[in-house]
Parts: structure tokens; C-alpha cells; sequence
């Protein structure tokens, strides 16, 4: 009896440690881009393998373009999807592009309900000043991502529906490649 119960502890144990892995290692990939003096287009490489292991790109798409997403065909569904990929890891390359003895901190790993996890962390900056990091976990993968109390996926919902209100699909998909080739373009020479 004794056995089995250490067997379910070290189970549950690997299974609660496996969120805050997938975000240590979305952390050290931050990092790694922040001290490398490469170019963007290296960074953006490196960010683009790290976004596809934590991230599940294909609900944060379907989220953010709310009923416009029943809309869509399958294969447009898979076009968005790639296309916020892009914008999700030029965003990372662009705003993690300088290192200044910044460091992450893991607070702590919850499970809220059945397998959905949020991991609660800590970016410290160099000044000492920290910036809450909350990690949403569904199905083994980010989905949303709250900054100081504000949720990345409730801001591009509101932001997308309002850009579909006006411009329709093909106006959100301009407004997402121009973000992209702005974050491109801010890291040239």
C-alpha cells in the first residue's frame, strides 16, 4: 500500500512539474535571445521552435477571432493560425531583443481545474522592479498569457473583433503582417 501511494505522489509530482518546465524552458529560450547579439531573423528562428513547444497557437487563434473563426474554412483557419504564430514569436523576438541582468522567477504552479494549470511567474528587471507573468495552461500548452493583471488573449479578441468590424478578415490579416514587418524592421540596423 505504502508503494502505491509513493508511485501516486511521484505521478502527480511529474505531472505538476510539467507546466512550469514547458514555462522554464519558454524562460532560458527569452533569455538566450536577449543575450545573443544575432540579428532578428536568427532570434526569430530560435523564439519560433520555443513558441511551438509551449504555446497552442491554433486555440489563442480561434479565441481571438471569436465567432469569425466558425466562419473560416478549414484551410483559412490554419492561414490565421500560422499567421498569429508569426506575430506571437516576432513580438517575443522584438520585445526580449536586450539583455540587462533580467531574470525570471517561477512563483508558483497551480492546477485550477481538470489539466488546465496557470503558472505564476516573476520577470525581474535590472532596477529591481518585477512584472507578473501569469501563464494559462490548457491541454499541456499556453493559451493566454497575463501581463501585470492584463490578458494578452482578451486584448487581441477586442482588438481583433474591432478591426473585423471594420475591415473585415482580410483587414485584420493587413493589421497583422504590418505588425509583423514593423517588429522586423525595429530591430535593423
Amino acid at each position: 500500500m505504502f508503494r502505491i501511494v509513493l508511485i501516486v505522489l511521484a505521478f502527480e509530482f511529474a505531472i505538476g512539474s510539467e507546466p512550469e518546465r514547458v514555462v522554464s524552458e519558454f524562460h532560458d529560450e527569452l533569455l538566450s535571445s536577449m543575450k545573443s547579439d544575432a540579428p532578428f531573423v536568427e532570434r526569430y528562428v530560435a523564439l519560433d521552435e520555443a513558441v511551438g513547444k509551449a504555446f497552442d497557437v491554433a486555440t489563442i487563434t480561434r479565441i481571438s477571432l471569436g465567432k469569425s473563426w466558425r466562419e473560416q474554412s478549414a484551410e483559412e483557419r490554419v492561414g490565421f493560425s500560422a499567421l498569429l504564430r508569426e506575430l506571437i514569436v516576432a513580438t517575443y523576438t522584438s520585445r526580449f531583443s536586450s539583455f540587462s541582468n533580467q531574470s525570471f522567477e517561477t512563483i508558483e504552479a497551480t492546477e485550477v481545474r481538470d489539466g488546465r494549470w496557470v503558472v505564476k511567474t516573476h520577470l525581474v528587471k535590472k532596477d529591481g522592479g518585477i512584472v507578473r507573468l501569469d501563464y494559462y495552461f490548457r491541454d499541456g500548452l499556453v493559451f493566454n498569457v497575463v501581463a501585470d493583471g492584463v490578458s494578452d488573449l482578451s486584448l487581441r479578441r477586442a482588438d481583433y473583433a474591432s478591426i473585423i468590424g471594420s475591415e473585415g478578415l482580410d483587414g485584420l490579416r493587413r493589421s497583422i503582417r504590418d505588425s509583423i514587418e514593423e517588429y522586423r524592421s525595429s530591430d535593423a540596423p
